[in-house]
């Protein structure tokens, strides 16, 4: 008997039994409960219920707890789990929460918290997160009014005494702020408003002066000429039609007069050109771009106007005038190639082409013929003419202004390589792409073309191979 056997046996006569240590000695049922009850309960990261929580069991140790109930702080906490700790209790406290009451002399005026509307004064908000906000209001005649208010967890309120837009106001302001739009718009709508169309005029005038020296805001051009059109249309009810009619012959006649003062400078303001050609019939406009060339025979103003017909689709005025901007400035590449672009989107397909293959032959920035190259390569592909497509292509690719046009004409080249399924350069080019686009989305488009091209392979692969010999159709 050896020496272990006969230790064990002694051990059996004195009563001992040997129990092996596997694992933990014990596991400890706990309790967790929370005032108020219905929090969700984490140990250690892990979900293990919702309280009042009983009979979770966890081996004795330390833990992380975190409570979570909506409307309450998440509390973290640490416990102790023995044997003799294995309740544990809670007091959740309640997420501060305030309020804001928003009133306004005169009332009924319309309220924005951060950019956004919530309702009209008087206006009380409740369960507001404490911090800092932006309170703005405004109301129809008066001027806007903004405030910062800092809400604690209480009550808060904010008053506002809103001015009246009056006609004083707004000629202080422009006295004391000649350069600022915003006020002209706001006087002559006064003056529309009461009636006073000569005074409305004049600010009219000042105004569409001070958008054409390129210096104010562009919002505050936009709602200069979005006034202008609402007087021109009529919109403010002023009196009779001839009322009307008599706004509308002012207007035509101080816009006429300011482009012609400064055709160059005038017609570049986009907004302006587009509002006039939104007022005056395509006749007055001609006559007008007439008389400004004849004053000046290199003013460009045909094509700009042509332009604005072109950018808002309405092609047969804008190849009205661009035809005759050709006309006027044979040399001039701009006009040519939008023309070239008029007639390409009527589907002159041929003119265009014509118009394209003249504006090449021109002086012009490489940026600028690698658009026409671009343009062009659309005209081939809408007539299917692919070769042609690809050789004017690859010149647009050698002129590209930037590195994201170079990338997004260099995909329009694999299409069309794809097409003559030259499918090897094709693939290449899409690695190009992919190599210096990586991650953006001319990648992705690469590499979408790439499973295309694979796709064709195996399909031009599989026209090559004779079909298998079948018993109607034996081998020779």
């Amino acid at each position: 008997m050896t020496a272990m056997v006969k230790h064990f046996v002694v051990l059996l006569s004195l009563g001992v039994v040997l129990v092996p240590a596997v694992g933990p000695a014990w596991a400890v049922p706990i309790e967790v409960t929370t005032s108020p009850a219905g929090a969700t309960v984490y140990v250690d990261g892990a979900y293990a219920g919702v309280t009042p929580l009983e009979g979770y069991e966890l081996d004795a140790g330390t833990y992380l707890l975190r409570l979570v109930r909506h409307g309450y702080q998440t509390l973290h906490e640490t416990i102790e789990v023995t044997q003799d700790q294995r309740v544990f209790a809670f007091q959740l406290d309640v997420v501060p929460v305030a309020s804001l009451t928003i009133t306004s002399e005169p009332d009924d005026a319309e309220v924005y918290l951060n950019g956004e509307s919530v309702g009209r004064t008087p206006l009380t908000l409740s369960d507001l997160d404490p911090g800092e906000y932006d309170v703005r209001i405004q109301k129809p005649n008066f001027i806007a009014a903004v405030h910062t208010v800092q809400l604690d967890a209480a009550a808060n309120e904010v008053h506002f005494e809103l001015t009246e837009r009056t006609v004083q106001y707004y000629l202080h302001e422009i006295e004391a702020q000649p350069e600022t739009l915003s006020n002209y718009t706001e006087l002559a709508h006064l003056y529309l408003v009461d009636g006073d169309i000569p005074q409305a005029m004049d600010i009219f005038r000042k105004g569409i002066e001070l958008s054409a020296t390129g210096t104010p805001h562009n919002d505050d051009v936009t709602r200069l000429y979005q006034e202008l059109e609402h007087a021109y249309r009529g919109q403010f009810k002023i009196g009779t039609g001839d009322d009307d009619a008599y706004v509308r012959e002012q207007l035509e006649q101080i816009i006429e007069e300011v482009m012609e003062k400064d055709p160059e400078h005038a017609a570049q303001r986009r907004s302006l050109a587009s509002v006039y050609t939104r007022f005056i019939s395509h006749l007055k406009i001609i006559e007008l771009c007439q008389r400004i060339v004849k004053d000046n025979p290199d003013s460009p103003v045909f094509r700009q106007m042509g332009g604005i017909y072109l950018q808002r689709g309405q092609m047969e005025e804008a190849i009205d005038l661009l035809e005759r901007a050709v006309q006027q400035l044979p040399e001039d590449f701009e006009s040519a190639s939008m023309l070239a672009m008029a007639y390409h989107r009527s589907n002159r397909l041929d003119d265009a082409e014509k118009l394209y293959d003249i504006a090449l032959k021109l002086d012009a920035k490489d940026s600028s013929k690698g658009e026409v190259f671009f343009m062009r390569s659309r005209l081939y592909r809408k007539k299917g003419q692919f070769a042609e497509a690809e050789k004017v292509l690859r010149s647009a690719v050698e002129l590209a202004p930037d590195l994201r046009r170079k990338l997004t004409w260099k995909m329009q080249l694999v299409d069309v390589l794809i097409q003559l399924k030259k499918f090897d350069e094709a693939e290449d080019i899409c690695n190009e792409v992919i190599e210096a686009d990586d991650g953006g989305i001319i990648d992705r488009r690469a590499r979408q073309r790439l499973r295309s091209i694979a796709i064709r392979r195996g399909n031009a692969a599989d026209q090559k191979t004779p079909a298998p010999p079948t018993a109607e159709d034996p081998a020779p």
